[in-house]
C-alpha cells in the first residue's frame, strides 16, 4: 500500500470521525450519568453496525445470509430481500410524506 493510499484513507476517516451527528449522539451520551459506558457501548454499536454494512456492501445479502444462516431454505433469502426492499420502499415514502407536510407549514407560515 503506497502512502498516497494510507493519506486517502486517514483522510476519510477524519471526515467520517468529524460526522456531526455522531459528535452530537457522543455529546449527549457524555452527559448521562454513565458517560464511559454509555461512550463505550456507542463506540461498539457504531463499529458493528458499520462493520456489518460494509460487508453487505462487499458480499451482498445473498451471501451473508447463507453465511449466518445456513439452514434456510431455498425460498428464504429472496423472500428476506423482498422483505427489506417493502420496509425500505415505506421508509422513503414516509420521509417523502414528512417532507410534504413540513414544507406546507413553512408555506402556510409564509403566507
Amino acid at each position: 500500500m503506497s502512502l498516497g493510499w494510507i493519506a486517502a484513507l486517514l483522510g476519510l476517516a477524519f471526515l467520517d470521525a468529524m460526522n456531526p451527528f455522531s459528535i452530537a449522539a457522543m455529546v449527549f451520551l457524555l452527559s448521562t450519568d454513565r458517560p464511559v459506558l454509555w461512550g463505550l457501548v456507542f463506540l461498539v454499536g457504531t463499529f458493528a453496525v458499520y462493520l456489518f454494512g460494509g460487508v453487505v456492501l462487499l458480499e451482498g445479502w445473498l451471501v451473508v445470509l447463507r453465511t449466518f444462516l445456513p439452514s434456510l431454505p431455498g425460498w428464504a433469502p429472496g423472500g428476506l430481500e423482498m422483505l427489506a426492499g417493502g420496509l425500505a420502499s415505506a421508509l422513503v415514502l414516509a420521509g417523502i410524506a414528512l417532507l410534504i407536510d413540513g414544507a406546507r407549514r413553512v408555506f402556510a407560515v409564509l403566507v
